[in-house]
């Protein structure tokens, strides 16, 4: 079976929305990412690049489990989560370069110094964390909680085909776990433990979403039919609405001061590390929008910039390590240049240009040879 053009060219699509959002926040600029940022409420790109990889994955290693059998399956899961990790050794190398390289600007931004304090004191123990995907500064944590996901899933794929309820109750109990973990942490009990705790995104929780996505993914490859009723339409339809309405127009006001009601519960109900039950709704219902205005995949590469969005969604670890180069390496040039509002266009489109153009070039070399 060939591979879904829409979904990689959605995945394309919201790795282009990443690398705006990371060049305006390293530049602590709200230029496009006002609009790429949580664009219908509680979730952002990272929700919807997890969801369409956890589909992508059920596509793909569902055929190579029928095909070639389990080991397969874990050879290949594996295999790429270790080229996941060495694009994470890369990126944190290079964030180290900027770190310690005499660039004074970077070392007065608030952004890029968060989490990196300890570099001072404890810099040998701080790599150390970093390289083994258990401390990392926020900007960074996308790649480890995939190179944890692709070690995980063929666990999870592999108890889905021989018992689907067993899988989903494994799944769905991490996710719960990571629940109530948070609760202990908003409630100040701490007794709980739970790993990767210093992850920005907690794999116990974003493994449920990326589960439920590669779920339709097989299903897709089994050829059973995914009826969504009337009921679960409307119900999603509805809470968009609501989300959109509450955190897009009213919280803006109430943060402005203009509307003095005490309703912050409803506008900000959610945590993006542990993925509370706000945000994984939202994202569901954002998927089952997904499916119902999607084209069909007959409408998509029909032209040069479509085709360079579907490139870049096949190839979306890669497109991310460039596009976190091309985030570190804005920051520096929007400096070197008069910081102005010129300055931040130029750059955002000389990086989306290179993140569009580099993997098709790659593409067609490999072709040539």
């Amino acid at each position: 079976m060939k591979r879904d053009p829409r979904v990689d060219f959605w995945r394309g699509l919201a790795l282009i929305a990443i690398l705006i959002n990371h060049i305006e926040y390293l530049t602590s600029n709200r230029l496009v990412s006002f609009f790429t940022e949580r664009p219908l409420g509680y979730s952002d790109m990272s929700q919807v690049f997890v969801m369409l990889s956890g589909y992508s994955y059920g596509l793909a290693y569902q055929q190579i489990l029928i095909r070639d059998g389990y080991r397969q399956v874990f050879a290949k899961s594996f295999y790429r989560s270790f080229t996941i990790y060495s694009y994470h050794c890369i990126v944190v190398m290079l964030l180290l370069f900027f770190f310690l390289a005499p660039f004074a600007e970077y070392k007065k931004n608030p952004f890029l110094m968060h989490g990196m304090d300890r570099m001072i004191d404890q810099p040998t123990s701080y790599i150390i964390e970093m390289l083994s995907l258990t401390n990392f500064p926020e900007i960074i944590s996308i790649l480890p909680l995939y190179v944890i996901l692709l070690a995980v899933a063929p666990f999870l794929i592999i108890a889905y085909e021989k018992n689907r309820l067993l899988a989903i109750t494994l799944s769905a109990s991490a996710y719960c776990y990571s629940q109530a973990y948070h609760l202990s942490i908003l409630t100040d009990f701490t007794n709980i433990y739970i790993p990767f705790s210093k992850n920005n995104f907690n794999p116990l929780a974003w493994q449920f979403l990326f589960f439920i996505a590669m779920t339709l993914g097989v299903k897709r490859i089994s050829n059973q039919r995914i009826e969504f009723g009337a009921i679960a339409k409307y119900f999603s339809m509805a809470f968009l609405v609501i989300v959109f309405m509450t955190y897009k127009i009213i919280r803006p006001l109430l943060n402005r001061g203009y509307i003095n009601l005490d309703v912050q519960w409803l506008t900000e109900p959610f945590d993006k590390t542990f993925l509370t039950p706000a945000i994984l709704i939202h994202a569901l219902c954002l998927w089952l929008l997904f499916v119902m205005i999607s084209p069909k995949s007959e409408v998509y590469g029909k032209s040069a910039l479509v085709k360079a969005f579907i490139l870049c969604g096949k190839n979306s670890i890669e497109v991310y390590a460039l596009g976190m180069i091309l985030a570190f390496s804005s920051y520096y040039f929007f400096h070197e240049l008069d910081g102005g509002l010129v300055s931040l266009i130029t750059i955002e489109i000389i990086a989306i240009a290179l993140s569009l153009s580099l993997i098709p070039l790659k593409t067609i070399y490999l072709k040539g040879t």
